[in-house]
């Protein structure tokens, strides 16, 4: 070597050095070596369908997550993104029970990585299928007057899927139903739910149907008198003072085409014959087809009986009216029996309203000549009593009377 090459290394070599230093510094310095923490960083969970395949199932959720370290230079440490960051759990091969399954890494080269925890803890159970009754359950109420009729829904049962002990836990497979405000029929259909004992949805279970059709009447309640149906015969002597229904109206249910035509509602015949004594009768009602009653009440018919009585009342012959006298003629009354017997039959409480100034019997002399006559007299009552009376009865039936010419 001469001694200008000897002389050119020595600044190379310092320039060396001083690269070397500056390299150093500026990778302690300026992008030094740090750690970056990741959470909640998702595992992945791989060969599920193998697992099924062998009839396991994995208990439980399969959300999985890790805190992961980065160390490395800033500049690389930094610029990664949690989704270059792999996290698997491989279920291949693990049985029945609690198993411990290792986590497999994938970052960037030049990074170390540290996962924490390094396992998962799964439980695998046997996938179970079994039959569960399918129920509607419904909420709230139709609008006023209205109320939920008939429920009729299919399928009735369906089968379930899932873990054995979620399988097992299930009591129903329920669909919810909210009638508030309801007026018409339904006719729809609801998804189904897998619910406990205690009515919570129990997660990680396949309903294999999941819908149910559900057809439900909405009836309206309406409110119609009661009407008895008598065929009734009394004894000898005795007349039906009053007829009592209990209840006296009642709450139908149906629909409301049905209802809208109905204005009372009738009893079974109520068939008694010579009847003597007060009697209380239960009976049903004859209902249309397809209405109900919102409530079951007995029926009952009250018959009460009055015997009938005879009150004999005496009018004097100068109470008797003369209609229709020709006015030159007058009544000569000689003849004429001094009272006249009216015979009243009627029950006691009708008898003892009566008072002989509401009993009038009138002649009829209409186109009468001087003679003598046998007339028949009219016997009058007020309205409001003839109409209770039972038989009313004038002795003698008929008078004699003279017609005179005046002087």
């Amino acid at each position: 070597m001469n001694k200008t090459g000897i002389r050119n290394l020595a600044p190379k070599i310092i320039s060396i050095l001083f690269a070397l230093v500056l390299w150093v510094y500026v990778m302690s310095v300026i992008n030094p070596r740090v750690s970056r923490d990741l959470v909640n960083v998702p595992v992945k969970l791989v060969n599920l369908e193998e697992l099924k395949a062998q009839g396991l199932v994995l208990v439980g959720s399969e959300d999985f997550r890790v805190r992961v370290r980065l160390t490395g230079r800033r500049d690389e440490v930094f610029k990664i993104s949690p989704e270059q960051i792999q996290i698997k759990a491989d279920l291949r091969g693990y049985k029945l029970g609690v198993n411990n399954v290792p986590l497999e890494i994938s970052a960037p080269n030049n990074i170390g990585i540290d996962v924490s925890p390094r396992f998962i803890r799964v439980e695998l159970e046997e996938i179970t299928k079994k039959q569960r009754d399918v129920k509607v359950l419904i909420t709230g109420s139709p609008k006023k007057n209205y109320v939920v009729g008939n429920l009729d829904y299919k399928p009735t049962a369906i089968w379930i899927e899932g873990p054995e002990s979620y399988v097992n836990s299930v009591e129903n497979v329920v669909a919810k139903l909210d009638v508030t405000g309801e007026t018409k029929n339904l006719l729809l259909s609801l998804p189904l739910k897998p619910v406990n004992s205690r009515g919570e949805e129990v997660p990680g279970v396949e309903v294999k149907t999941a819908y149910v059709d559900v057809s439900l009447s909405i009836d309206l309640l309406k409110s119609v008198p009661i009407k008895p149906d008598l065929q009734v015969t009394t004894g000898d002597g005795h007349v039906i003072s009053n007829v009592e229904i209990n209840p006296k109206e009642v709450i139908l249910k149906g629909q409301e085409e049905i209802l809208k035509g109905i204005t009372e509602i009738t009893t079974d015949i109520v068939q008694v014959e010579n009847l003597t004594t007060d009697q209380v009768i239960e009976t049903k009602l004859k209902l249309p087809q397809g209405v109900t009653l919102q409530e079951e009440v007995p029926i009952t018919v009250s018959i009460s009986l009055q015997k009938v009585e005879e009150e004999t009342y005496k009018i004097p012959k100068d109470k008797i009216i003369f209609n229709n006298l020709n006015e030159k003629l007058k009544v000569d009354k000689n003849n004429i029996p001094e009272s006249v017997d009216v015979k009243v039959v009627a029950l006691r409480s009708v008898l003892d309203s009566i008072k002989e100034s509401d009993i009038s019997i009138e002649v009829d002399l209409k186109e009468l000549t001087a003679n003598e006559y046998t007339i028949e007299p009219v016997v009058q009552l007020p309205f409001t009593i003839e109409k209770d009376v039972k038989e009313l009865q004038l002795n003698p039936e008929t008078i004699n009377i003279k017609l005179v010419e005046k002087k």
